[in-house]
């Protein structure tokens, strides 16, 4: 009962003080102030993106990105077909461990999601 007194002192504590009108004021001027901020780096960003050098310099990068993207999507399907191969030369090592990553998968989750 007293955690429940003491929340309600700070909840009419916090009520009484967003209801002044100096806190209000003040928090206004932040908000402004805070708005302006973001709009002073939005404008310095788009400067820095127009120039001609940061974009030839971003387009190198995403064409690097997309190689690694096509690399990887490569790698990950001769992965796959290798996988595959495994499971098919050996079934019962394959539905083994695939129990055993069940378990193992199992016992974690109930052992983070216990009943409170």
């Amino acid at each position: 009962m007293a955690l429940r007194k003491d929340v309600e002192k700070k909840a009419a504590e916090l009520k009484k003080a967003l209801l002044d009108k100096k806190n209000q004021e003040w928090a206004k001027a932040e908000i402004r102030k805070r708005i302006a901020e973001g709009k002073e780096k939005l404008e310095k960003l788009e400067a820095k993106l127009r120039d001609p050098k940061t974009r030839k310099a971003l387009e190198k990068k995403a064409v690097g990105y997309k190689k690694r993207a096509l690399a990887l999507k490569v790698k990950i399907k001769a992965e796959a077909k290798k996988a595959e191969g495994h499971i098919r030369n050996n079934p019962k090592q394959a539905v083994a461990t695939a129990a055993a990553v069940g378990v193992l998968v199992g016992t974690l989750w109930s052992a983070f999601h216990k009943k409170k």
